[in-house]
């Protein structure tokens, strides 16, 4: 009968502390579901998406140049000026600021 109770209390026991870790487990969930929360990550998930679409050149076709520049502007190549249409902008590389 002893082994029982045993059992029976480390049963018990072990439930409750179960029972404790989940409910904590839950509230922590619930409180990552609120309206600000999700809203906020939404955002970020946007705004993200966003970012990449931008940086990322659409199906890495190359652009002429022509689309990128004002018809006022001279292209120069080597300091000579060159007929803008001719030029094909294949990569696009950041170049640091002054």
């Amino acid at each position: 009968m002893l082994k029982r109770a045993t059992w029976f209390l480390a049963g018990t026991v072990t439930g409750a502390a179960g029972s404790g870790y989940a409910k904590r487990r839950v509230r922590a969930a619930v409180s990552q579901v609120t309206p600000r929360t999700v809203a906020r990550q939404g955002a970020v998930a946007l705004r993200r998406q966003a970012t990449r679409l931008v940086r990322r050149e659409p199906n890495h076709t190359p652009q002429s140049l022509a689309d990128r520049i004002a018809p006022d502007e001279q292209v120069l190549v080597d300091g000579r000026p060159v007929d803008r249409e001719r030029i094909v902008v294949t990569r696009q590389h950041l170049l640091p600021g002054p």
